[in-house]
């Protein structure tokens, strides 16, 4: 700040300075404080798709078991769902595509 330097001037002037030293505390960060950050996002975000893919899964799963009930098909024995298993499959290939 100059003598001559009203109030915002002087203000401007700090604001400069206080963003060039975050400028450097920023390049100073080692690539190893980097990569350790890097690695903990990902590790966040993995761990919130596994929680999300899990929810889809318990969701699907209800949603299954209602409709099998809807439809009766939870009565009949597991021994004949066994048996079906492989058109059932494959029709669900199909349908899929």
């Amino acid at each position: 700040m100059n003598a001559n330097d009203t109030p915002d001037q002087a203000t401007t002037h700090n604001a400069e300075a206080d963003s060039a030293a975050a400028k450097e505390a920023k390049a100073r960060k080692s690539l190893d404080e980097r990569i350790g950050e890097a690695e903990a996002e990902l590790k966040r975000l993995k761990e919130a798709k596994r929680k999300k893919e899990e929810e889809e899964r318990k969701r699907n799963d209800s949603e299954l078991r209602a409709l099998l009930a809807n439809e009766k098909l939870n009565l009949t024995p597991a021994a004949i769902w066994r048996k079906a298993l492989p058109d059932i499959k494959a029709a669900l290939v199909r349908a899929a595509t």
